[in-house]
């Protein structure tokens, strides 16, 4: 049995949210049509196939980062991975 070809997240991602609305609503034969009809547009359209490529090359956010008022009452970014705690400062409202 040859092997299936590496599926793609970022399509993958795509095509499942166009087809969210409609999975309680179609027959799964009808959902695997158009789960090929959507992965045909958007890997053959010009535009979709440009536009998924773009999300392809953004790198993903390694950390996140909160925004905390200083003592100084300025708005500073503080990376949250120091154990969950703010570094100073009040919440930003």
């Amino acid at each position: 049995m040859p092997n299936a070809p590496e599926r793609e997240p970022v399509l993958d991602a795509l095509v499942e949210r166009a087809l969210a609305p409609y999975r309680d609503l179609l027959p799964a034969a009808t959902i695997a049509v158009m789960r090929e009809e959507l992965e045909l547009a958007y890997t053959t359209h010009p535009v979709a196939a440009r536009l998924i490529a773009r999300i392809r090359e953004r790198a993903p956010t390694v950390e996140s980062e909160e925004l905390v008022r200083g003592e100084d009452g300025r708005f500073h970014t503080v990376p949250t991975s120091e154990g969950g705690e703010r570094s100073g400062g009040r919440r930003a409202r």
